[in-house]
């Protein structure tokens, strides 16, 4: 069957990120894997709930983007009590936004060290799964920690039934400015224009790249120009989408506030001392394949350019291999040359990628990205965008992140039930049969790996937003009322 291209160029070698891999490979490991059944009744659930029209989202009668309704909690791996404090301002702005629907898991209440979703639910009184009752647990949930204290799978499972994101960073100083970050933009003190940019890159003699350019930006960037009238949209692609071209995008006095790209990702082996900081970063323009290894100073788009950048108050999306994070162990089972049927050993322990814990730390309110590998061959066969249309849509209407990504969330659920009926049915399959195996369990793992790094409930703060505008009002009366009674403070000081 066709070979497979992963958006992700091998540091070492210059060569791409799981080369020869085919549709054949990914069936017979597809056939391999057994759906987590405790996850079944969620995919289920969320399948009906699609047939009556419906997203994932608390019940019936909860407006989701209303806090005090759908709730807003955050979930703490254990011993993390000075990131707690640094915290505190966004934990307060939440606390008052949800008022009896905030909750809070830290300290006796953390997770626990290998809990899975149904026990972590369970023990805090909370349904395992069905749609979200906000009384019992918030519909949108923030993990704090890395992904070796509170696993990937853990926020995978999660986030088919609740609004998921994570941070984690590695100095409180980041959990902080993060954290004044979106108290920012909540209050109105940032605010971002209608404004979004998609880059995308056409590496030389390259065969991933041309398919995410082609069938995913330009696409996306075409939907939105026309579905959003008052949206201006930009496009850097090919020879516009050199690193230079996207640090000028993101210096300008006005960045955009919906920043979308397609390229490669950096990717390193086992005990390279380079992993943890060049994982994931994306490959520029500047890269031509066969000319060398590529530069990650030099052509690609890392966590070491974030600083300087003027980006308070954007969401990014990145199409790339480990754009978001890698895991211990490869979510493709089974593909390894030198030990088949075994999950290849990817990094010493799983972590979130450099870049976008650095963007958070810089100004972004959110990135978006895979952990793991993104395959553009799935749009090579007919893989719609109706997903990340529709994501992009919805952020443009000013609907939270968290929110936004139940597009992906519901494609994973659609996707994982006729998998599993599938791969039960049958062992042998027929060509044409494990093809279509092949890309379902493709478009299944790309949806699932799609995350959000940052809070589930952030929205792009556009100046026209009447929550923006009430928000800015708000504080003028503050200061007013503060001038007023200084003013009085002063008068009452004078002799009379």
């Amino acid at each position: 069957m066709e070979d497979l291209f992963a958006n992700g160029i091998d540091a070492t070698t210059g060569l791409p990120f799981l080369s020869g891999m085919t549709l054949d490979d990914i069936a017979s490991i597809a056939q391999g894997e057994k759906i987590n059944p405790a996850s079944l009744a969620d995919f289920y659930s969320q399948s009906r709930r699609k047939g009556r029209g419906q997203l994932r989202s608390p019940v019936e009668g909860v407006n989701p983007d209303n806090l005090a309704e759908a709730g807003w909690g955050v979930i703490f791996a254990a011993n993390l009590d000075a990131e707690r404090q640094a915290l505190e301002p966004l934990l307060a702005l939440r606390r008052q936004q949800a008022g009896i629907r905030y909750r809070e898991f830290s300290g006796d209440y953390a997770f626990a060290t290998n809990e899975s979703k149904q026990g972590f639910l369970k023990m805090r009184g909370a349904a395992t799964s069905g749609p979200v009752e906000p009384a019992r647990m918030p519909f949108y949930l923030l993990l704090v920690g890395s992904p070796e204290e509170i696993p990937f799978d853990f926020q995978y499972q999660l986030d088919i039934q609740y609004a998921v994101g994570r941070i984690h960073f590695d100095t409180l100083e980041d959990y902080a400015r993060y954290a004044a970050t979106v108290v920012a933009a909540e209050e109105g003190t940032v605010v971002v224009e209608p404004r979004a940019a998609f880059v995308g890159v056409l590496n030389a003699g390259d065969n991933a790249t041309p398919i995410s350019t082609n069938q995913l930006i330009k696409p996306l960037a075409a939907f939105l120009a026309s579905d959003q009238k008052d949206w201006e949209v930009e496009t850097l692609i090919e020879e516009g989408a050199y690193k230079r071209h996207l640090l000028e995008l993101l210096r300008r006095k006005q960045a955009p506030a919906l920043l979308f790209t397609a390229s490669h990702g950096m990717t390193y082996p086992l005990g390279d001392p380079l992993q943890q900081r060049y994982q994931g970063a994306l490959v520029m323009q500047d890269f031509r394949r066969g000319t060398g290894l590529p530069d990650p100073l030099n052509q690609c788009f890392s966590g070491d350019d974030a600083d300087g950048l003027n980006i308070a108050g954007m969401i990014a999306f990145h199409f790339a291999c480990f754009g978001a994070g890698t895991p211990a162990r490869n979510n493709f089972y089974g593909y390894a040359k030198d030990s088949p049927g075994k999950q290849p050993v990817l990094a010493e322990r799983s972590f979130l990628s450099a870049l976008p814990k650095r963007l958070l730390a810089n100004g972004s309110l959110a990135v978006v990205g895979h952990i793991d590998t993104a395959f553009a061959t799935t749009f090579s066969y007919g893989a719609s965008t109706a997903a990340y249309e529709s994501a992009i849509k919805s952020l443009a209407e000013g609907k939270r992140i968290g929110l936004a990504m139940d597009y992906f969330n519901l494609r994973h659920a659609e996707l994982s039930v006729g998998l599993t009926v599938t791969i039960d049915k049958e062992q042998r399959l027929k060509p044409e049969v494990r093809k279509d195996l092949a890309t379902r369990w493709l478009y299944n793992n790309d949806a699932r790996n799609f995350v959000v790094v940052g809070d589930p409930a952030v929205k792009l703060p556009l100046a026209a937003d009447p929550a923006v505008k009430s928000s800015q009002l708000q504080r003028k009366i503050t200061e007013l009322e503060q001038q007023l009674a200084h003013l009085k403070d002063q008068l009452d000081k004078l002799p009379k």
